[in-house]
């Protein structure tokens, strides 16, 4: 059965790790992005984009926590 997975940056990814991306959603897994919002990830990769200020770990912590999804993996 497929995860929940979100991927946690504040910089944009090369070919080769869209590739792996990629590859992770072919085995059924979804992934899920949280950003700061600094750039426009890949279309077609994650099933949602969550922006918030990565310096603020408290308050993305709590604002990811008020999302209506569950995480299998960060």
């Amino acid at each position: 059965m497929g995860k929940n997975i979100l991927i946690v940056t504040g910089s944009d990814y090369s070919k080769s790790v869209y590739q792996a991306f990629f590859d992770v959603k072919k085995l059924g897994h979804k992934l899920y992005l949280l950003s700061d919002g600094s750039f426009e990830p890949q279309k077609g990769i994650f099933e949602k984009h969550f922006m918030y200020d990565l310096r603020k770990t408290k308050e993305v912590l709590e604002y990811i926590k008020n999302q209506n999804f569950k995480f299998d993996a960060v």
